[in-house]
């Protein structure tokens, strides 16, 4: 009887998974039939835009397979059968002591660290985070809070752990945080995150414009990330290691001035520098739209890298 259950339960799954590889197969094709499409046209400007395109392209078709996957796992069927050790209980039977699990077993178990929670992961600004976290692949990451009034001033506040701490988050403390940072950004705050690493420069070079963005790539530069902090407006973030001598913090801030001279903003020139964060708006009030909307800061590409040219 409860082996005839098990093989129907079984049988159901089976078909919804084939169901399900063949959806995930025709997705697939789809996507390279886009790429081939669409990066034809892109070629046309220019390999560093090709190279932009092809990763954009790349994000938001994982990005859609993931979403696929999600749906087809959440219409997968429902365990209707109990399992084995369940059934014995309802048939009065004694388990098998070789599979009994005592107290006490439970009291020696090996501690795991809690997963984050599907509530933090279905997140837009955690999923971005992660994907901009992973190219910059710093140690830890500062979170600063900027309100800004419409006569230009600011109020600035900088996350801290719960013991007071403001050397940053790990990746994974900043995410478990997400929900807390939304909020934040809900009530009209400006999200920025700091990359800090011990062994590893973190290079900003601001207010880039595309133009400048090519050249960078054209004079041998590798950059880990570009976020477009308003349209047609960008930064990105050079990676690559410190000396670990007394000259490092000297030597990070003279580079971020010659970068920032060359590329971007020529004000700029503190090594250890926020940005702004992918995903949030960007509230500063020249960028307000006429709806009383604000632009998005948008991840425009990612992708783990040291940049032996700095």
């Amino acid at each position: 009887m409860y082996r005839n259950a098990v093989k129907a339960e079984r049988h159901a799954k089976s078909e919804h998974e084939e169901k399900a590889k063949d959806e995930v197969k025709r997705l697939k094709e789809q996507q390279a039939t886009e790429r081939r499409e669409k990066l034809t046209i892109i070629a046309k400007y220019g390999v560093p835009f090709l190279n932009i395109g092809r990763h954009c392209l790349k994000l938001e078709h994982v990005q859609q397979l993931r979403d696929l996957r999600d749906r087809l796992r959440a219409a997968l069927p429902l365990r209707r059968v109990k399992r084995f050790s369940d059934w014995l209980k309802t048939q009065g039977r004694p388990l098998n002591p070789l599979y009994a699990v005592t107290q006490e077993d439970i009291g020696t178990a090996r501690h795991t660290p809690a997963p984050i929670s599907r509530e933090v992961a279905s997140l837009p600004q955690a999923k971005l985070f992660l994907e901009y976290a992973k190219a910059v692949n710093a140690e830890r990451y500062r979170v600063t809070a900027i309100k800004m009034d419409a006569n230009g001033e600011k109020k600035v506040m900088i996350l801290v752990k719960q013991n007071g701490e403001s050397r940053g988050f790990t990746p994974e403390e900043l995410v478990n945080r997400m929900p807390e940072i939304v909020k934040l950004a809900r009530r009209g705050e400006n999200i920025y995150y700091t990359p800090l690493s011990e062994r590893k420069h973190h290079i900003l070079i601001d207010d880039m414009s595309p133009e400048k963005v090519m050249q960078l790539q054209k004079d041998g530069f590798k950059p880990a990330v570009f976020l477009e902090s308003s349209p047609n407006n960008y930064q990105c973030i050079l990676t690559f290691p410190k000396f670990q001598g007394d000259f490092d913090r000297e030597i990070g801030n003279r580079l971020t001035t010659i970068l920032n001279k060359r590329y971007g903003d020529p004000k700029l020139s503190g090594a250890v520098h926020p940005h702004r964060a992918p995903g949030f708006e960007n509230r500063k009030p020249t960028h307000e739209r006429k709806d009383g909307t604000f632009p998005r800061v948008s991840l425009s590409y990612a992708v783990r890298q040291e940049c032996q040219k700095s």
